[in-house]
This record gives structure tokens, C-alpha cells and sequence, in this order.
């Protein structure tokens, strides 16, 4: 009876703070030192609330799986020794916190990924992957308001709560699948600058 008097805010970030990269994928991997052809990728802080982003799902997939030219980047703090320890050196990279004032560094490693994947709690990660034209792939369970960006089977995948199987299936799907992966994209850029603009957070605070 008083759904009249609630208004939606859809949570998000100002994309204006990201400037446009105009150079290639290679470029950018050169200059970090990424040698894999195709990058899943993974940022946020991997320590909060006792590890609620399952950072150590995605490091255990590669370290038990390798494919030729396929490798995960991870940015962001609180990746514990014990993690970094397990990580198969041969297809994994930490590049730890990036930071730089004008968002440069950050939204070039988001141009140059492929896939983006937080396993656990997507947050606002999930908008900035979207922005630069990247599926996401996750789990269900424990999931922020973000989540409801996120359409199974059109901008990315969502399987079930730690089931490491289905999560590494459903990567190595959009990773294969060029064509596939590439209309998730243009979905996931279309779908987030329609639902979470600045503009429309504000219009539901009004």
C-alpha cells in the first residue's frame, strides 16, 4: 500500500571520471606487462568483510586450468600472502592498487580486458566493467544492489553460489565464444548507461 511512496536510485558512479583511451589492447598490455592474448579480469577490495569477493575462486580455476593465451589480472588491496601464494604464476598477474588521479591507469586496464569476474560481491566494480564494455560473470548469493544490472545470458552469467565448475565453464564460454562475448559487451555498455547514469540516481532521489 505504500509503494507510491517509494522512489529507486539505482547506485552508481559518475563514467564522466573516466577518460576516453585511445590506444589499442596491445599497446596497453605492453606497457603493464601482460603478455596474454585474451584477459579475464578482476578488480575491487579483495580483504573487505572477510573476503566477500571470493578473489581465491577465480585464483584456484587458473591455477588448475590453464589455456594457451589466456590469462586473469588482479587489481586492488587485501590479496593475502596465502592467496598470492597460489596463484599460477604461469597465467596470473597481481598488479596490486592502481591509482592515479585522472582514473587513467584503471580505465586502461579495463580496456584492454576481455571478461570481467568478481566471483562474491559484484558492487559498483560490476557498473565499471559495464561502462567499458565487459560481460561479467559471478555467483549468486550475498550480492549488493548492483546485482540487478546484471541480466543472465544477455550482459554476463550468474551461477550458483560456489560452484567453481560453472563459474569457470561459463568464462571459458564468453572467452571462446568471440561473437558471443562481443554483443554481451555492446549489451553491458548499453545497459548501464541507460539504468545508471548519474542522471537517473538523481531523478530517483527527487
Amino acid at each position: 500500500e505504500h509503494r507510491g511512496k517509494v522512489s529507486i536510485a539505482n547506485n552508481t558512479i559518475n563514467f564522466e571520471d573516466f577518460p576516453k583511451i585511445g590506444i589499442s589492447k596491445e599497446e596497453i598490455k605492453r606497457e603493464f606487462g601482460i603478455p596474454f592474448e585474451k584477459v579475464v579480469l578482476s578488480v575491487g577490495r579483495m580483504g573487505a568483510d572477510r573476503e566477500r569477493k571470493k578473489i581465491r575462486h577465480l585464483v584456484e580455476i587458473f591455477r588448475n586450468g590453464e589455456r594457451n593465451g589466456v590469462g586473469l589480472v588482479i587489481v586492488g588491496s587485501g590479496v593475502t600472502r596465502d592467496v598470492q601464494e597460489g596463484m599460477n604464476q604461469h597465467n596470473t598477474i597481481y598488479l596490486g592498487q592502481v591509482h592515479d588521479p585522472g582514473n587513467v591507469r584503471i580505465s586502461k586496464i579495463f580496456r584492454m580486458a576481455d571478461v570481467f569476474s568478481i566471483p562474491g560481491h559484484v558492487g559498483l566494480g560490476l557498473n565499471q566493467a559495464f561502462y567499458f564494455g565487459l560481460p561479467v560473470v559471478t555467483e549468486e548469493g550475498g550480492q549488493p544492489p548492483e546485482i540487478h544490472y546484471l541480466v543472465d545470458g544477455r550482459n554476463g552469467f550468474i551461477v550458483p553460489s560456489d560452484n567453481l565448475k560453472e563459474l569457470k565453464g561459463k568464462i571459458w564460454y564468453l572467452i571462446e565464444h568471440d561473437e558471443i562475448r562481443k554483443q554481451f559487451g555492446e549489451n553491458a555498455r548499453k545497459d548501464i548507461l541507460e539504468h545508471a547514469s548519474v542522471d537517473r540516481m538523481f531523478q530517483g532521489f527527487r
